[in-house]
């Protein structure tokens, strides 16, 4: 009998831990429609969102990161497309075939 019942106080000590450390994982997972810009250089970046409200308007700096989880699809417009890392609903998004002279135009999210 003794030896039934540490296995069950460490099967209820095992699965608290691993539920809380999944959660705070994913962030994608939880929200389907994230969008995340991560700079590695100065980027002037406008995001806007389906209803063409302005959800940003500035200059990112170097090591910067943002995040939206409301808005889709958003509009996009990177100024130093090549400085950005795009990811929506945790995939990359690929920028070469919307960059022109540096700058990206882009909508994300649309094509549910």
């Amino acid at each position: 009998q003794p030896a039934e019942e540490p296995p069950a106080v460490i099967a209820a000590a095992e699965p608290p831990a691993m539920p809380a450390e999944e959660v705070s994982t994913p962030a994608a997972a939880a929200s389907p429609t994230l969008l995340r810009l991560a700079f590695s250089e100065d980027c002037w970046v406008r995001v806007e969102s389906a209803s063409g409200a302005l959800l940003k308007n500035t200059l990112m700096r170097a090591g910067q990161s943002v995040e939206f989880t409301d808005g889709a699809p958003y509009s996009l417009v990177l100024g130093n497309a090549r400085a950005v890392s795009v990811e929506y609903a945790g995939r990359p998004v690929n920028l070469e075939a919307v960059t022109r002279k540096g700058i990206a135009r882009l909508t994300v999210g649309g094509e549910g």
